[in-house]
């Protein structure tokens, strides 16, 4: 005998057997609350939450005089990869440009994660013309870009800044010139000689002195810069002497004079370079010998 089943109706998804489709839950956890969070174990993180991760650059003093300290000892321990294309450099303070410093050097090949140098700073004295200035050295990642560590900040005082007079040496008994122009000096350059210079296949050079004001590092182009003044040419020696000339220029204390021997262009005689040599004297330094010679 046959058993009526009953009819078969559409699940409506109530039982706990039916498990095509799961029972909708309200969520106890607001969205407000599930707000994605920074890696935990990111570069960022890693840095302000464990210190031993740090890389550090250090100086021995932070406060440098000049002309009275020689030195300034930079200490680096860099936690992160090194590479021998590592630089540092010292920058103005807030500067963060990479390329605007005031001077830099090379890690080197030998370098490890731990290593000094000694940074001359009087070297360099003529790109501090103010009274005092605050700098600091920052340790970049040749291969990245990165800066891996920045140094304390050091001041700079400079005993003798930068004055407005316009000085000439040709005649020491006549007294300074004031300047229309601050900062300006008037330099006389007379009795230039080289010796030496390099010698032709089959020829000697015809030499002659190509003088110029250039710009300091991070100075912008003033209307002084990069104006030729050209000596006689000395025909078929390479030990010029040219006695008798006397060549002006005006430079700020900042600027680099740089003088460059040429070898006279000649259809007769062609050579593969026309330069001999090259002098590029800053005028700091000039000044520092004047000062000294005065004392």
């Amino acid at each position: 005998m046959a058993e009526a089943l009953p009819p078969k109706t559409k699940s409506d998804y109530s039982s706990v057997d039916d498990l095509s489709i799961p029972v909708s839950r309200k969520s106890s956890v607001s969205d407000s609350d599930l707000t994605l969070r920074e890696r935990s174990n990111s570069d960022s993180t890693l840095n302000l939450t464990s210190e031993q991760s740090w890389s550090i650059l250090t100086v021995d003093r932070t406060r440098f005089i000049l002309g009275k300290d020689k030195y300034i000892t930079v200490s680096w321990d860099v936690r992160e990869d090194i590479g021998a294309k590592d630089w540092i450099g010292l920058f103005p303070k807030g500067e963060t440009v990479s390329t605007k410093f005031l001077d830099s050097k090379n890690r080197g090949v030998n370098g490890g994660h731990t290593g000094q140098i000694q940074w001359d700073l009087d070297s360099i004295s003529h790109n501090f013309i103010e009274a005092e200035i605050e700098l600091c050295f920052k340790y970049y990642q040749g291969n990245t870009g990165n800066v891996l560590a920045v140094s304390p900040v050091i001041t700079i005082v400079n005993l003798h800044p930068g004055r407005r007079v316009r000085l000439s040496f040709i005649n020491s008994n006549q007294p300074p010139k004031m300047a229309s122009v601050p900062l300006i000096y008037y330099f006389v350059i007379l009795d230039l000689q080289a010796c030496n210079l390099k010698k032709g296949m089959f020829f000697n050079p015809d030499p002659y002195v190509k003088i110029q004001c250039l710009p300091g590092r991070l100075e912008l182009q003033k209307p002084h810069h990069l104006k030729d003044v050209r000596s006689k040419t000395k025909s078929n020696t390479t030990n010029p002497h040219w006695d008798g000339e006397v060549f002006t220029i005006d430079a700020k204390l900042s600027d680099i004079i740089d003088l460059e021997i040429k070898d006279k262009f000649s259809k007769s005689r062609p050579t593969i370079s026309r330069f001999l040599g090259k002098s590029s004297i800053i005028v700091q330094r000039i000044m520092d010998k004047v000062s000294q010679a005065q004392r």
